[in-house]
């Protein structure tokens, strides 16, 4: 292992990630939208695999905003489930 792939391995470790699943690519689409107008933090990733749906993709919840998504999917888009996921993040370099 060079040093390159040292220092990745140190950014790289699991951590625990609220995600939120839709049962359709038009509601997750929606959730992005109605987020980012409304400044709640997030962002659309591939549906991780542990988790079931009948869309693909899934909103990874920013600490502290739980709260806030679920307020904005009232009357704009449904969420089929929110899962807590170990799921691996690479940090910034150092």
């Amino acid at each position: 292992m060079d040093g390159q792939d040292r220092n990745l391995e140190t950014r790289r470790r699991k951590t625990l990630h609220q995600v939120a699943s839709f049962p359709t690519t038009a509601d997750a689409m929606a959730a992005e939208s109605v987020c980012r107008a409304r400044g709640i933090a997030g962002r659309i990733i591939p549906l991780p695999g542990t988790i079931r749906a009948d869309c693909g993709l899934a909103w990874i919840i920013a600490p502290g905003t739980l709260q806030a998504f679920t307020a904005a999917s009232e009357g704009n888009f449904t969420i089929a489930g929110v899962h807590e996921v170990m799921m691996y993040e690479v940090r910034g370099k150092e």
